[in-house]
């Protein structure tokens, strides 16, 4: 199940949220976005192709919810292509920044795009917690004082 996140700062009023979803590319080139947990079922109901075929022919969409560092912006992105083999990694990815970097925002056009989730993992994240690691900060876009937070806030 994707998550629902939500990123906040310590200082000003600034707050996003988002989760990640799945499109099917129509015939006329138009995304139709997919509910989730029936994803399969709908992009066969509106294409009236099988879910094999739609795979075959790359049309198959993953976003994800990214904010803009520069702007503040959020909107969703994702490459043409899924990059994963099996559907549900394809939901729940979370993309490294470096993965963000590919992208930039359709509002400013920056290339300062990051996941509303960041950290280490588990086992990192408690490495980072005795001061051996740099603790990952993300400044505020709007305040540009402030520190964000992200946590997840429900589950789709």
């Amino acid at each position: 199940m994707p998550g629902i996140f939500e990123v906040r700062c310590d200082s000003c009023d600034y707050k996003v949220g988002g989760s990640s979803y799945m499109a099917v590319v129509m015939p006329d080139g138009s995304e139709e976005v997919c509910p989730h947990p029936m994803e399969f079922v709908h992009a066969e109901f509106v294409t009236r192709e099988k879910w094999s075929t739609l795979v075959r022919q790359g049309r198959i969409r993953y976003k994800e919810a990214m904010f803009c560092r520069e702007c503040g912006a959020v909107d969703y992105y994702g490459p043409d292509h899924p990059e994963r083999i099996l559907h549900v990694s394809n939901l729940v990815h979370i993309s490294s920044s470096g993965e963000a970097q590919r992208f930039h925002c359709l509002s400013c056009g920056k290339n300062e795009l990051s996941s509303l989730v960041w950290g280490r993992g588990c086992l990192l994240g408690l490495v980072e917690k005795t001061g051996l690691l740099k603790k990952i900060v993300i400044s505020c876009p709007k305040c540009k004082k402030g520190k964000l937070t992200s946590e997840v806030v429900a589950f789709s």
